[in-house]
């Protein structure tokens, strides 16, 4: 155990009775007194470089230093001083490596730039498909070439397979010949796969289906709104699906601007925030627009499994469509009701 660790440990007689994850401990906190359930704590420390920590319900953090350790009754030996030279020079070198991070992988998210596959574009003659024809007809729009570019959309998986002259996949062949028929495909954004959405009412081999050229890559579905790079704060939209980010973008051109929208594709939403932080964006203000049978506290929940959330500023939004059950609709389908969470770090 990590003398920090242990001089919390030894000072603080509560902190075995909360929670004891891998990575963060809970205690209750001094600061705002914590919650009137004596077994219920919101400080949440980390257990290794760098010692953060974070109040959920009071928004008090910052490193651990000795006047934090102090408020426990801990004495600063020298050999915990040092300990703490430490850690300060670890939140530095985090800070300092998710700056570099961002300096030199930002390009990465932008579809396309880093991507060994070409995704071709979409030609007029493309417009008269069944796949064109269903995603116009699903959100009740007359979207360009170059929107329906930005979205990813490849309505040819067979010219698409040519282009890249993609001899063979890991897919039965009777299964890949369904996909190209059936679904519309949309390229992630490092091109390192496809989803593809059924166009039919019949299941087929799922509503979903995915196409992968690199095993171990990391799934990601975003597309950006004229922002500029060269930003560290970053307005980051989420929703579950590639849909959902469709309709959004359809119904609220003003909310896009300036942003990047992304999927969770099943994961959750800590997960995409994560990637982008180890971008270098360090300062988020993040709205989730949430599918409604998805609680609040899930999703709060979720986020709280942020890798480094006490470095983090950001600011979150809970969003629903208070008509339907989702985003992926057309415009009219939509009536927007909002929830500010406003936990912000730092």
């Amino acid at each position: 155990m990590h003398i920090i660790e242990k001089a919390l440990l030894d000072a603080y007689d509560g902190w075995t009775q909360l929670s004891n994850g891998e990575r963060n401990r809970l205690i209750r906190c001094p600061e705002c007194g914590d919650s009137e359930k004596l077994d219920h704590g919101h400080l949440s420390i980390t257990r290794s470089y760098p010692f953060l920590y974070k109040c959920f319900r009071c928004n008090w953090s910052g490193a651990v230093n000795a006047d934090f350790l102090k408020t426990f009754g801990v004495e600063i030996t020298p050999e915990l001083e040092e300990a703490l030279k430490e850690n300060r020079a670890s939140v530095r070198a985090t800070a300092g490596e998710h700056a570099a991070n961002h300096a030199r992988n930002i390009q990465n998210i932008v579809r396309g730039l880093s991507s060994q596959m070409t995704v071709p574009k979409i030609l007029d003659s493309d417009r008269s498909s069944e796949k064109i024809e269903y995603v116009l007809r699903r959100f009740n729009a007359n979207f360009t070439n170059e929107e329906l570019g930005k979205f990813g959309v490849i309505p040819d998986l067979r010219r698409f397979w040519k282009v890249n002259r993609i001899a063979s996949l890991p897919r039965k062949k009777e299964e890949l010949s369904v996909i190209a028929d059936d679904y519309v495909a949309f390229s992630d954004s490092g091109c390192n796969g496809l989803i593809c959405r059924n166009i039919r009412e019949e299941e087929l081999l799922g509503r979903y289906q995915e196409v992968r050229f690199r095993k171990g890559k990391e799934r990601l579905y975003c597309f950006k709104e004229r922002l500029d790079l060269k930003e560290t704060k970053l307005k980051l939209i989420l929703a579950e699906g590639i849909f959902d980010l469709i309709g959004i973008w359809n119904k609220f051109p003003r909310v896009r601007e300036g942003c990047i929208l992304a999927a969770c594709l099943g994961k959750s939403p800590s997960k995409v925030i994560d990637f982008f932080t180890d971008l270098g964006f360090l300062d988020q203000s993040i709205t989730i627009f949430a599918d409604n049978d998805v609680e609040d506290a899930r999703i709060l929940r979720d986020i709280r499994e942020l890798e480094y959330p006490e470095i983090l500023g950001y600011k979150v939004t809970i969003a629903r469509n208070s008509i339907g059950h989702d985003f992926g609709v057309p415009a009219d389908q939509i009536k927007l009701i909002t929830k500010r969470v406003n936990q912000r770090f730092r």
